[in-house]
C-alpha cells in the first residue's frame, strides 16, 4: 500500500465506522414523511441512535433510553427530509455491534402561507435584540436536554385545547407550512412554521396532552407567555402566545390539567395556541401524536434484541 493510500483509508475509518460490519442486521421499518417519529423498541442497551440521509449524511441525533424493562429509542425525521431509503444505526456503549435499520421516507407535501406583518410586529421580529437572541439561546438549549431519568408517560397524546372548546377551535396553520412574511417595508423573509396554530377565542384553556414536567414557564419576546414541558427524555411540548401562565416551572403536570390560557401575546396577530413536540431539538408533527394509541401513531421497530 502506497504512502497516499493509508491516509485515506484512515480517513474513512473517521469518517465511516458504522460501514465497517459493525451494524447488526438490517430490520425494515414502516415508511414515514417528514415531521415523521419513529419509535426503536427492545434495544440492547444504551447508546446512540443516528438517521443517516442518503445525501447528505446525519440528519438526526438521539440516545436510547430505559423504559419499562426495556431499551427504546425515538427518531425525528426532520420536515426537510427528501423522499428515499434512510438509514437508522444504533451504536451501544459497551459493545462494538450496533442495530441497524431500513427507513423508506414518503413524499409529502406542504403547504406556502403569506403572512403580512404591520410596521410593530416588522419592528418586533426584526429588531437586533440581545434579549431575543439569550431567550433564543435557552429555549434551544432545553430542546436539546436529554435526562434519562424523565420518564413520565409515554404519550397518548390528546389535543391541548379542552373537549368542550377543541369544536370552537380551527387550525389556522399547519406543521410544516412554508411561511413569508411580509414586512412593512417590502421585504420578504421565508422560514418554516415548526407547529401547529390553533385559532381559539382568547381565554380559552390549554390543557397538558399528556403527563410531564414543566422545564419552562416565562414571558418571551416572540412567543409571548411561553411553557415547555418535559415527557421522555428529549421529547418536550411548547406552547406559545398564551394570556397567562397557570403552572410553574418545576411543577408535574397530570394530562388533561390546566396549563394556561390561549392569548396572543409576543409576535401573534390573533388569538391562538402556537402547539409543538421537539423531539432531540427536531420539531416533529404534533397531529401524528394525537391519533390512535402512541405506539401506533410512529414507526415502531419490535424484537431488536431478540
Amino acid at each position: 500500500m502506497s504512502q497516499k493510500q493509508v491516509p485515506r483509508l484512515l480517513w474513512l475509518l473517521i469518517l465511516l465506522p458504522w460501514t465497517l460490519s459493525s451494524v447488526h442486521g438490517q430490520h425494515e421499518l414502516e415508511p414515514t414523511v417528514p415531521g415523521g417519529l419513529v419509535l426503536l423498541e427492545q434495544l440492547r442497551g444504551a447508546g446512540s441512535i443516528e438517521l443517516i440521509d442518503p445525501l447528505d449524511g446525519v440528519s438526526s441525533r438521539s440516545r436510547s433510553f430505559p423504559w419499562e424493562g426495556q431499551w427504546v429509542g425515538l427518531v425525528a425525521v426532520p420536515a426537510e427530509s427528501v423522499p428515499g431509503d434512510y438509514r437508522i444505526v444504533v451504536n451501544y456503549d459497551d459493545s462494538i455491534e450496533g442495530d441497524g435499520f431500513r427507513l423508506n421516507v414518503e413524499q409529502r407535501e406542504f403547504r406556502l402561507e403569506r403572512i403580512r406583518l404591520d410596521h410593530k410586529l416588522t419592528e418586533l421580529r426584526d429588531s437586533e435584540d440581545p434579549q431575543k437572541r439569550e431567550e433564543s439561546l435557552e429555549i434551544q438549549q432545553i430542546y436539546a436536554g436529554f435526562n434519562q431519568d424523565s420518564g413520565y408517560a409515554m404519550p397518548n397524546f390528546q389535543w391541548p385545547i379542552e373537549t368542550e372548546q377543541i369544536d370552537y377551535a380551527r387550525v389556522s396553520a399547519h406543521y410544516g407550512d412554508r411561511r413569508v412574511y411580509i414586512y412593512s417595508d417590502g421585504r420578504e423573509i421565508r422560514s418554516f412554521h415548526s407547529g401547529i396554530d390553533l385559532a381559539v377565542r382568547g381565554g380559552t384553556p390549554v390543557v397538558a396532552p399528556a403527563a410531564g414536567r414543566v422545564v419552562m414557564a416565562q414571558d418571551r419576546i416572540i412567543s409571548g407567555q411561553t411553557l415547555v414541558i418535559e415527557h421522555l427524555p428529549g421529547l418536550y411540548s411548547v406552547y406559545f402566545h398564551l394570556r397567562k401562565l397557570l403552572v410553574r416551572q418545576g411543577a408535574e403536570v397530570e394530562r388533561g390539567q390546566q396549563l394556561g390560557l390561549v392569548g396572543m401575546t409576543g409576535l401573534a396577530t390573533g388569538p391562538h395556541l402556537h402547539w409543538e413536540v421537539r423531539v432531540n431539538s427536531i420539531p416533529v408533527d404534533p397531529g401524528i401524536l394525537t391519533e390512535g394509541d402512541f405506539p401506533d401513531k410512529i414507526n415502531a421497530a419490535a424484537g431488536v434484541g431478540n
